[in-house]
């Protein structure tokens, strides 16, 4: 798995790559809805951890989507708007 992100305009961009076996092309909608899996190969979990991650990202004013990894896997791209400000850290 690998971890990079970056700014990309007004925007900051991470980017999770795996290049696992990837998801098929008609399954891809599928993996943003609510305990929905893409198989039930032993692994466990509910179906629940992309489709709760979309919604807070998006709470946020964000977007979560997949792309297929070129050489094999599947890439996530989770985008928010960079803030304008720098935070103001409180003096101790």
């Amino acid at each position: 798995m690998l971890l990079t992100g970056g700014a990309v305009q007004d925007c900051v961009e991470i980017r999770v790559i795996d290049h696992g076996p990837g998801i098929p092309e008609e399954k891809i909608d599928d993996i943003f809805v609510p305990f929905q899996r893409l198989n039930d190969t032993g692994a466990s979990g509910l179906g629940l951890g992309i489709p709760v991650a979309k919604g807070f990202v998006e709470e946020m004013g964000g977007r979560l989507e997949h792309e297929p990894t070129p050489t094999g896997g599947a890439t996530f791209v989770l985008t928010l708007k960079a803030a304008k400000h720098q935070p103001v850290i409180p003096q101790e």
